[in-house]
């Protein structure tokens, strides 16, 4: 006698809970997506820190070429300047910040792949346990039921 618990539907081999199961799945998918789309590296994002980096090295290359009339402190800078103590160096500091930009750019379609990969294989996992959560639960509860005669 089949009292409901064990009830599948014969077009597609899933009960109740294995519904569930594919609906939170797609829920977590989803959810996955919006948060990665939302936090994804963008160009923009190694734009802005270009564009702040090279700021602060200009003010510093300014002080350097002008002293006395920038009477801006190192510790307001947002990025370390301490070390560049001639113009030449400042300069250099300067074009190795554009060649890593560049070369964070270039590198940009890769890194947004890992991402990418990470949310599946994030998503991925917490599919499997929680399937195999149920499936251990399934598994104990039937330990509990008593023998068919």
């Amino acid at each position: 006698m089949d009292n409901g618990l064990n009830y599948t539907d014969k077009e597609n081999g899933m009960n109740g809970w294995q519904r569930l199961w594919v609906v939170g799945s797609v829920i977590l998918a989803i959810a996955m997506v919006v948060f990665g789309f939302g936090n994804a590296i963008r160009e923009d994002d190694y734009s802005r820190e270009h564009d702040s980096q090279i700021a602060t090295y200009q003010t510093k290359l300014r002080s350097l070429q002008y002293p006395g009339t920038v009477a801006v402190p190192n510790s307001i800078y947002d990025y370390p300047t301490d070390d560049f103590r001639t113009v030449d160096e400042v300069k250099s500091a300067i074009r190795h910040a554009d060649d890593a930009y560049k070369e964070k750019v270039k590198n940009l379609p890769w890194v947004q792949a890992k991402q990418a990969a990470l949310l599946f294989a994030v998503w991925m996992i917490v599919c499997l346990a929680v399937y195999g959560v149920g499936l251990t639960l399934r598994w104990v509860y039937r330990g509990f039921r008593p023998k068919k005669a």
